[in-house]
């Protein structure tokens, strides 16, 4: 991440996110978020990270502090990694809520004080924790409710004024019925870094308009290497996962900010998303976008025949190509070391795990691809106590649509 501000508060002693994670630490999540002077830090830091308006981002830091305190007041002192999950669980109204989420992960990951009271605070947000985000009223003050249906207005009339794409980033919560999504992210994110890096020179290169393929068959982490390029590489970008783009006006769209935009199952609507880079293309040809706009598609099959009618329709084929940022990326198969780390992860706590060699081949023989997705089945497996000798890919699937 870029570098920013200083996170400490009064003492203005450091600029990194250790500063911030220490002071919150040694101060306690609950005193830390009262202090003005601190709680205006942590604003100016994420106004830095993900250039939400600092209104927006003060109302957040606010609605943290009163639903934090209202958290250690019931179930002891706060633990500094449940804090994401107040975060996560309980204001899904305020704008930017993914890119505020994604900003403050990296700052809760590198501490959690309290860890003794993680099971009892998780317990009181499961009673307390709502779905419906009208219901948050109740932990506003009269003035941040003003504030919040303010913000709201005016949000409306700006996309009345300049519509923007619908992007999302999904983020689950990690639950039994979750547990293989890539939004719940319940296995460690590995074997990957290298895509990252690449990624990361595509939404910083040069040019106004480029659009990228990410390849690989299903289950090989596509849709989460995109993900993590949000929550990771997206501090300055509006970014996210396109949804709803058959019906939006790109020949008239202007971005207000650079914009990433993933289209997962792209070879599904070939036609239609190759009609939208197109557009893109021109516009940017003529000069007409204001922002850099990326477009990353996800699909199994870089050469397969879904590409013909990508680019049908389309009068000027070559210019399309050119505006491709590389070759596809191929998502790749994970080593020994990655898999045997997928696979651990879904081997609950105190849960034998059988001699890793001799696993790993019984894996390999069921998925000669090395996929994330079917090392996360046969983990699920041995957790449900099955012995994977004899298995085939059916006989795994068939464990996990049983249960």
């Amino acid at each position: 991440m870029p570098k920013t501000t200083a996170l400490t508060g009064p003492s203005n002693s450091s600029s990194d996110l250790a500063g911030i994670a220490s002071d919150a630490a040694e101060k306690g999540m609950v005193e830390y978020l009262k202090d003005v002077e601190y709680a205006e830090a942590l604003v100016q830091w994420l106004h830095d990270e993900t250039n939400i308006s600092k209104t927006a981002l003060r109302i957040a830091v606010k609605l943290f502090a009163q639903l934090v305190a209202q958290a250690a007041s019931g179930a002891g002192a706060l633990a500094g990694t449940a804090f994401l999950k107040v975060l996560e669980r309980t204001y899904d109204a305020l704008p930017g809520t993914n890119r505020i989420t994604a900003a403050i992960r990296s700052v809760i990951e590198r501490f959690s004080r309290e860890q003794m009271a993680l099971g009892e605070f998780t317990r009181w947000l499961d009673e307390h924790r709502t779905t419906d985000p009208d219901d948050l009223r109740q932990y506003l003050t009269v003035e941040l409710q003003a504030a919040r249906e303010s913000l709201e207005r005016l949000e409306e009339i700006i996309d009345l004024l300049q519509p923007q794409p619908h992007l999302d980033i999904p983020l689950e919560r990690d639950t039994r019925d979750n547990r293989f999504l890539f939004a719940a992210r319940k296995v460690e994110f590995v074997g990957r870094e290298r895509h990252l890096a690449v990624l990361d020179e595509f939404l910083s290169s040069g040019e106004s308009f480029t659009w990228w393929l990410a390849a690989g068959p299903g289950g090989t982490g596509k849709s989460r290497l995109a993900l993590e390029m949000c929550l990771r590489l997206g501090a300055g970008w509006r970014i996210g996962f396109l949804r709803g783009h058959h019906s939006f006006a790109w020949e008239t769209w202007q971005p207000n900010q650079a914009t990433a935009l993933v289209v997962d199952y792209a070879n599904e609507e070939a036609k239609r998303v190759g009609e939208m880079i197109g557009v893109l293309r021109g516009r940017a040809d003529n000069g007409e976008l204001r922002c850099r706009v990326r477009v990353l598609l996800l699909v199994r099959d870089a050469e397969g025949e879904w590409r013909q009618r990508f680019l049908e329709g389309q009068v000027n084929r070559p210019r399309i190509e050119r505006a491709r940022y590389a070759e596809p990326l191929m998502v790749d198969p994970l080593s020994d070391d990655d898999l045997w780390t997928v696979l651990r992860s879904f081997v609950s706590d105190g849960g034998r795990l059988p001699e890793r060699e001799e696993t790993l081949r019984r894996l390999l023989e069921i998925d000669p691809l090395r996929r994330p997705l079917f090392a996360s089945f046969a983990g699920d497996a041995i957790n449900n106590g099955h012995d994977l000798r004899g298995w085939d890919q059916d006989a795994l699937v068939r464990d996990i649509l049983d249960q």
